[in-house]
């Protein structure tokens, strides 16, 4: 009976990697680096996203690129199974000052494949033990810029 119940979670587990498995990786990331950063935030300017990353990163960034579920399976594979989960491409950063970055982007879903229009789906920047989350990109870069975190304005 354990044998049983080991081969269809282990079944289940092979469906939901096949499903995620139809958006390659490498052709995501490739997608989300040639993203303009102005279809993202229109506040931003035209070019490729990843130029525009490595200019307010800086060059002592550390930087991981990864497809991913956006953090919303459940961990159930016939509960998720049933659902078009989304799919994302996260930009992993290690800054200046011991920062840290999230760049969480929706690219698609496991039923429709990659889609026409990506957008943010999560931002997240922790500096000093403090994470602040953002909903445009032009916030981080802002704060990136002028207002590090860990440090306060003088009044």
């Amino acid at each position: 009976m354990k044998k049983n119940s080991i081969w269809v979670a282990a079944f289940c587990l092979f469906l939901t990697g096949y499903a995620q498995a139809q958006i390659s990786e490498a052709h995501a990331i490739e997608y989300v680096k040639r993203i303009s950063p102005s279809e993202l935030d229109s506040t931003l300017p035209e070019g490729k996203l990843s130029d525009w990353l490595t200019k307010i990163f800086g060059k002592d960034a550390t930087v991981e690129w990864e497809l991913n579920d956006c953090g919303e399976q459940t961990g159930n594979p016939y509960v998720d199974k049933q659902r078009d989960l989304p799919i994302c491409v996260e930009i992993y950063a290690k800054l200046a000052e011991r920062r840290k970055l999230w760049i969480t982007i929706l690219v698609g879903t496991d039923q429709q494949g990659i889609i026409d229009s990506p957008a943010i789906y999560s931002l997240y920047l922790e500096s000093d033990g403090q994470i602040r989350s953002f909903t445009r990109l032009s916030q981080v870069a802002n704060a990136l810029t002028h207002f590090p975190l860990g440090k306060t304005k003088k009044q």
